[in-house]
């Protein structure tokens, strides 16, 4: 029998549901299993028009929160159709029998993580939640209990150093350039650069290939973007002045654009048409991530500056221990722009020269673990071995008990 996979008593309710909550999707599974049994994304159903009054036809994919929230009705509904589906269709277990260990982001807005856990207790009736921190948990999964966590997620790039296990909540930072940035250059890029080609046509023949029409992708499933941007593109090395075009950028289209060696991808959409994507855009969409924000900021420069902001006999070990975690690092060649781009960062600006000594000690970990799925494997092992934070049961929770925020951790500590 292998040794990765765990068998479950259909009686025994020893094994905690270990939830992943993100802006966009949900994993879940059992405490001790080495992978998420099911990941989906947050869930919108859909009423059939052509069927009898109230049947279902399916469901769209629907973000759950975005850095601005707004409407806690909605968020509500979202999180008890996805979770109910999970518990009934996914997990075949009951609810009331296990308790939760939800992988927390930090920065979760505390109307988010409240309405996370109204549902959990009132809707689905879960005997208690016990909250960790995602990035904690993560910085596990490599075995260390030291590092700095980048988290490069949807909404934000959130990094965290973490010393014996704790946060060091105050040295905190968030970035805002993330997925949905790279989804969005993606999108001008393919409206200004993509086209779509009759079935059975070949790339670049003649009169056979028609510019994507304004508002095409409002036309096409939510995930649309984000599933085609995961499956065709990669994060290129650093830009050269032989990779950029003669193609002049403009007021109305003002992003450069480059020459690639990589073979365009040709996607079927809708009968008879396939959607083409450049070589270029597929290596350059992903050029959002290290660019400067409103501030002047980029993702390497929030590293070495995080970094810089924590106690000077903690800097060593972090700058030694740099994990990357989250849906969007998982591109194929982000670690290694990521590593070039620190180390440009640092020769290029005086602020940082003092980090120049530990240069070639700077090392990005990879784990074994998928960069998505670190946090929830984190959830996992704790889990096996009983540990835990702070827990809240239901009961406490009907009684009129806080949810507790980040400020636990002061406490905890």
């Amino acid at each position: 029998m292998s040794l990765l996979g765990r068998r479950h008593s259909i009686y025994g309710t020893e094994d905690r549901i270990v939830f992943d909550i993100g802006s966009l999707f949900v994993k879940c599974g059992f405490s001790g299993e080495s992978k998420p049994r099911y990941v989906t994304y947050h869930s919108e159903p859909q009423v059939s028009t052509t069927t009898q009054e109230g049947s279902r036809k399916g469901s769209s994919l629907h973000q759950l929160y975005k850095l601005e929230v707004r409407n806690l009705g909605e968020i509500e509904g979202l999180l008890s159709d996805t979770l109910r589906n999970l518990y009934h269709l996914n997990l075949l277990t009951d609810p009331k029998q296990r308790k939760v260990i939800l992988c927390e982001n930090v920065l979760l807005p505390i109307i988010v993580k409240e309405a996370i856990s109204r549902v959990l207790f009132t809707v689905l009736q879960v005997p208690s939640i016990t909250f960790l921190p995602s990035q904690v948990l993560a910085l596990l999964t490599v075995g260390k209990t030291t590092g700095l966590v980048v988290d490069v997620g949807y909404n934000e790039t959130i990094l965290l150093p973490i010393y014996d296990g704790r946060p060091l909540l105050p040295r905190v930072r968030s970035f805002p350039i993330a997925g949905a940035s790279m989804t969005k250059r993606f999108e001008q890029l393919l409206i200004n650069h993509g086209s779509l080609i009759a079935k059975g046509a070949s790339v670049g023949e003649d009169g056979l290939s028609l510019p994507i029409p304004e508002g095409y992708f409002d036309s096409q499933p939510k995930h649309f973007l984000d599933s085609l941007q995961a499956r065709v593109c990669y994060i290129g090395s650093h830009p050269t002045q032989a990779t950029l075009s003669t193609e002049f950028p403009s007021e109305k289209y003002p992003y450069k654009v480059y020459v690639s060696t990589a073979k365009p991808a040709v996607v079927p959409v809708e009968q008879p048409m396939k959607l083409m994507v450049p070589g270029w855009v597929r290596e350059r969409a992903g050029e959002v991530l290290f660019e400067s924000d409103e501030d002047g900021n980029t993702l390497a420069t929030s590293i070495l500056e995080c970094i810089l902001q924590c106690p000077s006999d903690t800097r060593t070990e972090l700058a030694q221990n740099i994990l990357v975690i989250g849906g969007t690092a998982m591109f194929p060649g982000f670690h290694e722009r990521l590593q070039k781009h620190i180390e440009q960062a640092q020769e290029e600006n005086d602020r940082y020269k003092k980090f120049r000594k530990l240069q070639s000690r700077l090392r990005i970990l990879r784990s074994v673990f998928t960069p998505n799925c670190a946090a929830w494997i984190g959830g996992s092992l704790l889990g096996a071995v009983k540990a835990g934070g702070p827990e809240i049961t239901r009961e406490q929770f009907l009684a009129g008990e806080q949810i507790p925020d980040w400020t636990h951790y002061f406490n905890a500590a």
